[in-house]
């Protein structure tokens, strides 16, 4: 697979205006997140719930975090994964993960802001500030309600004028993710290989299909030729290493779970606190406070204190 940005041009020849400055660092992130799309094993990527599970996830060596639409509506306003979240608040987010790690950052668009003009400039934003690679949906509109239909599908032709202007409106080496929510809209899986096909002709560099089995991701990466995200759920025995190294998985993308799992505990915590006024075993389950301060970066900031007078007598 090519590296290299597809450019496509006006009627007349010339490329459009209103082009950003390019970004340094994140030309430097998407580089190095191709170069670990071109290595072997696949990327286990956590879906991060806020800046310090970003941190703390940088910290223990994962190569690289996803900053995920779903997890950015619950923890930072409280909704659900309902289509609501504007673009705005997703790039917000992704710009303060991105600011307090170094390694590469996927930024979820959702469907790119609406119509191929939006995407044009969503996918501008999120290159200034600085993260790898901008997953783009094929469904709109409002989804994921329980109990309710799935949200509209975007046709293949659309959807592709959005990946065409998705490659286009980028400077360096932003990585596109397209992802296709057929399955969840009842079309068949054949349909959504057809969906794929044409997103990665259009340019797409890593393809999703949202709620297929892992082991058909080598039938998905035969039909696009590109790298394939798939998203192992915990309970789901082929979410193994193994497994999805047998099945040329190259992103193992960990939605929710972070979250679902510190939701739990503070749950269990604010419970004992309410029973018994004290949390139980919070030395086992806490993180530390050394931990903590690292995380937060104490010693740093103690240092330029201490070199710039900042704590005066």
């Amino acid at each position: 697979m090519s590296n290299q940005p597809i450019t496509q041009v006006t009627d007349n020849g010339e490329t459009p205006a209103l082009t950003p400055l390019p970004s340094t660092r994140a030309a430097s992130a998407a580089a190095r997140f191709r170069q670990l799309l071109a290595t072997p094993d696949f990327i286990q990527c956590p879906v991060i719930y806020d800046v310090l599970s970003a941190k703390l996830s940088a910290q223990l060596g994962f190569p690289a975090l996803y900053a995920g639409g779903q997890t950015v509506s619950a923890s930072m306003y409280g909704i659900g994964d309902y289509g609501t979240i504007t673009t705005s608040e997703l790039i917000e987010f992704a710009a303060r993960v991105v600011d307090a790690v170094d390694v590469p950052v996927v930024g979820d668009a959702d469907d790119g802001g609406g119509s191929p003009l939006n995407v044009y400039r969503t996918i501008q934003r999120y290159e200034r500030v600085g993260v790898a690679c901008v997953m783009i949906e094929d469904m709109y509109g409002t989804k994921h309600l329980p109990g309710m239909p799935e949200g509209p599908m975007t046709s293949i032709d659309a959807f592709v004028d959005k990946i065409l202007a998705a490659v286009d409106a980028r400077r360096d080496d932003l990585v596109i993710l397209a992802r296709c929510d057929s399955l969840s809209a009842k079309e068949p899986f054949e349909k959504g290989l057809e969906r794929l096909a044409a997103y990665a002709e259009a340019g797409a560099d890593v393809v999703f299909l949202a709620a297929a089995p892992i082991r058909q991701t080598p039938r998905i990466a035969e039909v696009t030729k590109r790298p394939v995200m798939t998203v192992p759920m915990p309970t789901d025995p082929d979410a193994a290493p193994e497994v999805l190294r047998q099945s040329q998985v190259k992103i193992a993308c960990y939605a929710y779970q972070l979250l679902a799992v510190a939701l739990g505990a503070v749950q269990q915590a604010l419970q004992d606190i309410k029973s018994t006024g004290h949390i139980q075993n919070f030395t086992q389950r806490a993180i530390s406070w050394e931990g903590f301060a690292q995380l937060t970066d104490a010693a740093s900031a103690v240092e330029i204190a201490r070199r710039f007078n900042a704590v005066r007598p």
